[in-house]
């Protein structure tokens, strides 16, 4: 019965999922939609289609990413396959309930052969990665969220907040990497980046910040393609675009940080523009990076089946 179960598993944790999980996008892109008041004429499609494509960027980084914290714990994966299914493993994190893209990672990659106690700690690992990423890729936006304006106040306000998240992230993955994989290792071993030694670690957490920046820079090309203009600097921009991922990713409770990280645009962007543009704004970059992400998949499933033939 057991095994029976784990099969009838395995299987939901495949293709069904990913369509549930794509029913989802597809609800979501609608939903978001109703409230985008834009027209074609409106928008840059220049910057539109530099966004796009820097997306994919993104993503493509972060598979990279991924395939990197496998690879230095001494596996050599093909990097076509490990993207393929890497990438339709996210495809999860679209579907209530945080698990599923965890789950569907331990499985794709035990069918290459990665033992699941690698996986395991691979996970608790790019968790860091994406908090240390996107931390650092933040800092640029420090300045103009700590100004004191009333928006900037209630922002700001988060920080303390998103550091004690952070602290209690840092501080499970050290206490369960200790408990099960690794007693003998020393405390900052245990809580950073567990498995790694030091070069990896500057190596897993460089990529890291890169892959973020990336995020950023397509974030406000997007932007820039319904507001061309602003008050503020490219880099403060593309940093605090990063920001609010990062808050959205520390909510834990919602799929994608839904909502959590469109209230910290309009909060952020409230500051230059009316409340109307920032809703926008906020509403059109998820939009795309939505898009984004569903043609980096059809792209990446066309590499897969046209290599293998």
């Amino acid at each position: 019965m057991n095994k029976s179960f784990i099969s009838w598993a395995k299987f939901f944790i495949g293709w069904p999922l990913s369509f549930i999980s794509i029913i989802f996008i597809v609800k979501l892109i609608f939903d978001k939609s109703e409230g985008l008041k834009i027209s074609a004429s409106e928008i840059n499609f220049t910057y539109l289609i530099l966004g796009v494509l820097t997306f994919l960027v993104f993503f493509l980084m972060w598979s990279f990413r991924w395939w990197l914290e496998i690879r230095e714990r001494g596996y050599s994966l093909n990097f076509r396959e490990n993207t393929y299914r890497f990438s339709f493993s996210q495809l999860k994190r679209y579907t209530p309930g945080n698990i599923w893209s965890f789950l569907s990672l331990g499985e794709q990659f035990a069918r290459l052969n990665v033992d699941r106690k690698t996986i395991a700690i691979s996970i608790l690992g790019d968790i860091q990665l994406v908090v240390i990423g996107c931390t650092v890729a933040s800092l640029f936006a420090l300045p103009w969220l700590t100004t004191g304006g009333a928006f900037q106040t209630k922002i700001s306000s988060l920080l303390p907040i998103s550091l004690l998240a952070i602290s209690i992230c840092f501080f499970i993955t050290g206490l369960i990497y200790r408990r099960k994989y690794g007693g003998k290792e020393s405390v900052f071993n245990s809580f950073f980046l567990p498995g790694f030694n030091l070069k990896s670690k500057l190596k897993l957490c460089l990529v890291s910040v890169l892959t973020y920046f990336v995020f950023g820079i397509a974030n406000y090309l997007v932007f820039a393609s319904v507001f061309p203009t602003s008050t503020i600097s490219f880099l403060t921009l593309s940093s605090f675009f990063v920001f609010s991922l990062l808050i959205g990713y520390l909510s834990f409770i919602t799929p994608m940080g839904l909502g959590v990280r469109e209230i910290v645009v309009v909060l952020g962007l409230s500051q230059i523009m009316s409340v109307q543009d920032a809703g926008v704004v906020s509403i059109f970059t998820r939009i795309v990076l939505i898009i984004s992400e569903l043609l980096f998949l059809a792209l990446i499933f066309l590499w897969q089946k046209t290599s293998k033939k």
